[in-house]
């Protein structure tokens, strides 16, 4: 299990300490399962990197040093409530 940190410790308004419910992590054993996980991940996705103009700012594109593909800035999830 992970170590309580300090931050998650709280007092209750009567002064009692309280921390959280400890969440059980996985052991040492799991780790190659998801090293599997991961490379399967990755080998679905393509090697070329869709690096076209995003449509953003001019001033932004100069200061991006990062690949931002723009199907990335496409919103695709749920919409927030109004």
């Amino acid at each position: 299990m992970a170590p309580v940190r300090l931050a998650d410790l709280l007092y209750t308004a009567d002064g009692t300490l309280t921390n959280p419910a400890r969440q059980p992590s996985a052991g040492e054993d799991s780790f190659g399962g998801y090293l599997r996980h991961a490379a399967e991940v990755i080998s679905e996705h393509p090697d070329d990197i869709d690096d076209d103009p995003t449509g953003l700012p001019p001033d932004f594109e100069t200061l991006r040093w990062f690949h931002l593909p723009p199907a990335c800035l496409t919103h695709t999830g749920p919409t927030a409530p109004a």
